[in-house]
């Protein structure tokens, strides 16, 4: 071999690099956001060495990580990043979902952990304008971008090496698909990254995890040994941990649960000693044996990381809820807890009427109903209507409970009258459409309705139905396609299905407006009318087929996560009762709310 023979090889030879995990053990001093110090260790975060492993391999084109919130299904990216600016660079690009939250992940995540990993510190520009929160030049040419999915602009003109996609669950349609279009000029080193928690059935994050090779966490019994993913059906708690009503007191549950082996029925203790024991013999296992090449996928839930009590709690209080028509907690559970994809299970409204006729109850229009909750004079929920009236108080109570839905067309109004109990069950009392807002307010009249109890839809015609509520003291209601809106309670931020109350008005007098979740109220319908919780939605016997048609006009499409109504049916008595569960929500008659 000649000398230039000999230097050529040296220089072009492939370099050997040390093992991912290795790298990150010996290289990444702390990991500064996270509640354990000091160095990194895989033993402390058992499903992380496989995703770093795939993540490095050169094979593998896709990893989809799908795993419950808080357990390291963001770290195993940002600890292989670390580890691609190093040793594999090229560029990169880091999608959080929006703009605000990308320059969030870039300032308290990504540059403090590079700030704590040696090799990547080391080619971190001095240049200030090259270490921007949206974009970072590093001294080795590599270039990493960090912005919004949701912001088409980022996913324009570059052409990338490294996607990384965080929460896709709440990526618009088809951003994954345009994200990982980026990577294609760099053919087979193109590389992307999805992590998310679960996101609905049929979305986008759904079918690419189902597209991959779907390995999930799998432990062994420490009974019989045998191999099993954790699924929540098998969290198992006393039936003695009931009380005479069949309520289950929580205390009872949590002293109880256990985790029962699919195999040969024994329990497992619940404590952290279990789960360590059994996540540090755990593996991951492939359950898609015809995978789209070069895609795998990893799915861990959180039986594998939290006291399986604390589970069991979160739990039933959603179902609890759910019961009471608000299921927002219970796709939380399963989502952020068990990353799973939710969905309602729903007839498609092309099933007919039949499906509806179960639902009649044995009343007709204008039947008492004396279950019927009444208002006091000081409006507030007093006593049912046969209560009432075996009192024999001689005035008559200010209200009854009863909410006036109204859908807005553009020269007529349709609407309906529920009756509600304190318990959240239901009744249709009225329905009609009326052609100018005086007729309205005769039938709001007619059917025992207070006027903020009349909610109408300021979707359509927006400045007209508000002057409308100013001068009528109706209450305005305003659909929307986010799933919940944050509120400020004791202090903390919660999510409800609808917005606090937004006061506009003509500078002289107010009105008010609430937003609400679309998807979350029909969903909640939808429930209700499948018989899923405990609450009665009655229709009277002689109801007609317009109403019945109308409320079956929408169908649910799982894909696109949205209700849809096909072109030539009419929806309007179906908007009317969404509307109806979100004054119910709002009054705290149903919900996790509901007899504050």
């Amino acid at each position: 071999m000649s000398v230039l023979d000999s230097v050529l090889s040296r220089v072009f030879r492939p370099r050997e690099r040390e093992n991912i995990v290795a790298w990150c053990e010996n290289n990444i001093a702390e990991i500064p956001y996270s509640p354990l110090r000091g160095r990194f260790s895989s033993k402390n975060s058992p499903f992380v060495a496989d995703v770093l492993e795939a993540i490095a391999d050169a094979s593998v084109r896709r990893v989809i990580l799908s795993a419950c919130v808080q357990s390291g299904k963001t770290l195993a990216p940002e600890l292989a990043l670390c580890y691609l600016i190093a040793n594999d660079p090229g560029p990169a690009l880091w999608l959080d979902v929006v703009d605000d939250s990308a320059k969030d992940q870039s300032q308290s995540r990504l540059q403090p952990l590079f700030e704590n990993c040696e090799p990547v510190r080391a080619l971190f520009p001095l240049d200030k304008n090259k270490k921007r929160n949206r974009a970072i030049a590093f001294e080795n040419g590599m270039m990493l971008w960090i912005g919004g999915a949701n912001n088409k602009n980022n996913l324009q003109r570059r052409s990338i090496r490294y996607v990384f996609g965080d929460e896709t669950w709440l990526w618009k349609k088809d951003r994954m698909k345009e994200a990982e279009a980026r990577t294609s000029a760099f053919g087979a080193r193109g590389k992307c990254i999805f992590m998310s928690q679960g996101s609905f059935i049929g979305d986008d994050t759904a079918r690419a995890f189902e597209e991959s090779d779907a390995r999930e966490w799998t432990v062994f019994c420490p009974h019989c040994g045998a191999a099993q993913a954790l699924r929540w059906k098998n969290v198992v708690w006393s039936d003695d941990a009931k009380d005479a009503n069949g309520n289950w007191i929580l205390s009872r549950v949590r002293e109880s649960v256990a985790y029962k082996c699919e195999n040969c029925g024994k329990h497992w203790e619940n404590s952290a000693k279990t789960r360590g024991a059994l996540n540090a013999g755990g593996k991951f296992t492939a359950q898609n044996p015809n995978p789209r090449n070069g895609c795998v996928g990893f799915h861990w839930n959180a039986i594998a990381t939290m006291d399986w009590a604390d589970l069991a709690e979160e739990y039933l209080n959603a179902v609890r809820y759910s019961r009471r028509g608000d299921t927002s907690s219970l796709q939380v559970f399963y989502q952020k807890r068990m990353a799973e994809p939710w969905g309602v299970e729903i007839d498609d409204g092309d099933a007919g009427l039949s499906a509806s006729l179960s639902e009649r109850a044995g009343y007709r229009f204008g039947d008492e109903w004396s279950d019927e909750a009444v208002f006091d004079n000081e409006r507030k929920l007093w006593i049912t209507l046969a209560e009432w009236k075996a009192e024999g108080i001689a005035r008559q109570p200010d209200a009854r409970l009863r909410f006036m839905s109204v859908d807005v067309q553009m020269d007529y109004f349709y609407w309906i009258v529920r009756a509600w109990d304190k318990s959240g069950n239901s009744r249709l009392v009225a329905r009609g459409m009326a052609v100018s807002a005086d007729d309205l307010e005769r039938a709001r009249v007619e059917n025992l309705v207070q006027p903020q109890l009349l909610f109408i839809d300021a979707g359509f015609r927006t400045q007209i139905i508000k002057t409308l509520c100013i001068n009528r003291g109706y209450t305005a209601l305003m659909g929307d396609r986010r799933t919940a809106f944050p509120h400020k309670v004791g202090g903390k931020i919660v999510q409800k299905p609808f917005s606090a109350p937004q006061i506009f008005g003509d500078g002289k007098r107010t009105g008010r407006m609430f937003m609400f979740s679309t998807l979350a109220t029909k969903d909640t319908l939808a429930e209700i009318r499948a018989g899923k919780t405990e609450m009665r939605w009655e229709l009277p016997q002689d109801i007609d087929v317009k109403y019945f048609k109308q409320i079956n006009a929408e169908y649910f499409d799982a894909e696109k996560r949205i209700w849809i109504c096909p072109p030539g049916k009419e929806n309007h008595f179906f908007d009317c009762e969404s509307m109806q569960i979100a004054a119910a929500l709002i009054g705290k008659i149903i919900g996790k709310e509901s007899g504050d």
